[in-house]
């Protein structure tokens, strides 16, 4: 019974049209603590659903040998933790559509996002221009980092 739970969870990007919420978006290969620890701070943050929405394959830059994982892999992941309340594919590598589509309450990124500028700085503008705030968690490794460090 509790696959099917979670597999209802993973629903089209225009399922979650209006639905407000709190939204976080990234690649999310290899799910670590680092993922864990930053959506559930996520959820804590913000209000209603946590929506999850994941960067397609072909739209990933992450290097060679990237994703580890497809995307219905790295949703079904995500949408077995159980602050996650839906979680999408989007067919870019921003959140941008997302946002559009989803007019968060908030949008949560990692700390290392804050002032960086670009793509950034533009969904920090799409979820303002929606009422929205954009929020932060603290920054934990990336899943590159990690690789790297397997590699070594």
């Amino acid at each position: 019974m509790a696959d099917v739970v979670y597999e209802m969870k993973i629903v089209p990007l225009e399922d979650l049209t209006g639905m407000r919420g709190t939204l976080c978006h990234g690649a999310f290969d290899v799910l670590h603590v680092g993922h864990i620890r930053h959506l559930q701070a996520a959820r804590r943050l913000g209000v209603g659903a946590l929506i999850v929405t994941v960067t397609a394959d072909h739209f990933m830059r992450k290097g060679p040998g990237r994703p580890i994982f497809p995307a219905e892999i790295r949703a079904e992941c995500l949408a077995a933790l159980a602050c996650v309340h839906f979680v999408a594919i989007v067919e870019e590598s921003t959140g941008l559509s997302a946002i559009e589509t989803i007019r968060p309450l908030f949008y949560v990124k990692g700390r290392e996002y804050d002032g960086q500028g670009g793509i950034a700085e533009l969904e920090r503008l799409a979820v303002e221009q929606h009422g929205g705030v954009m929020a932060y968690t603290d920054r934990w490794e990336s899943t590159t980092h990690i690789l790297e460090r397997l590699h070594a």
